[in-house]
């Protein structure tokens, strides 16, 4: 990524690509430390089910070397072998990011330890959108400790959350 220091915005759609690894997610989060000056990224991993916790922690770490980082989007739909422990190190790694839109649709192995493990780090939101549609292990207790944690957010502007499909919500 030499000559993109000064690049802003960040789009890549790596969708379904079905070998991309741990390793290929550690490459590219190591590759983005070398553009100082990214403030949005917006990154599609969807269906690339190679992808581990290992992987998410190798990223979480690159991502929280990006100073400049204040909004991303990212998605890990369809992504199976990520679980709760996955999720702690993404939200680790995004403490001082303002928006953050993520999608998880179909990540079989989350549950709402995942959804606190996300979220309890993220003081700074002004945006939040996160999609959990057909994780049937989340039930109505990450609906509520949404609800309470975002409470202590004061310059929240947006809220969404899609639960769609969830076998064990009934609110």
């Amino acid at each position: 990524m030499k000559g993109l220091q000064f690049l802003k915005y960040l789009k890549l759609d790596f969708s379904e690509c079905e070998n991309i690894t741990d390793q290929g997610l550690r490459d590219f989060g190591r590759d983005l430390q070398r553009i100082s000056s990214i403030q949005c990224l917006d990154l599609k991993f969807y269906s690339c089910d190679k992808i581990t916790d290992q992987g998410l922690q190798d990223f979480g770490e690159d991502l929280k070397k990006l100073g400049s980082l204040s909004e991303i989007h990212i998605s890990f739909g369809y992504c199976w072998r990520i679980t709760d422990e996955g999720l702690k190190h993404l939200g680790e790694s995004l403490k001082g990011v303002q928006s953050i839109h993520m999608d998880f649709g179909d990540c079989r192995r989350i549950t709402d330890q995942g959804v606190t493990n996300l979220v309890k780090h993220l003081n700074s939101l002004q945006s939040i959108s996160l999609d959990f549609s057909q994780c049937n292990l989340i039930t109505e207790e990450s609906q509520k400790y949404l609800g309470e944690y975002l409470k202590s957010l004061n310059s929240l502007q947006l809220i969404d959350f899609n639960f769609r499909g969830n076998k064990n919500i009934n609110q």
